[in-house]
């Protein structure tokens, strides 16, 4: 994957942070979502001067025991 095409999925990665990933090194990006309270994160790697993105994956601040936990009394 070039830079423009990793740059179209995910504007908010900087092509200075991916210029810096060496051969067979990985960097994960992290960033707020805020509308859905959490973070995603997506990995970055370079294999044979290539870029390669995995899938990101969003994690909630919060799971859904909480609400139940909370309301049911049992915390």
């Amino acid at each position: 994957m070039t830079y423009e095409e990793l740059n179209l999925l995910f504007p908010h990665i900087q092509q200075a942070e991916t210029d810096g990933i060496w051969n067979e090194e990985a960097k994960f990006f992290v960033w707020a979502e805020p509308e859905k309270w959490g973070f995603s994160v997506v990995p970055v790697t370079r294999i044979n001067e290539e870029l390669y993105v995995g899938d990101d994956q969003f994690f909630p601040f919060e799971n859904d025991t909480w609400v139940l936990n909370f309301f049911d009394g049992t915390h």
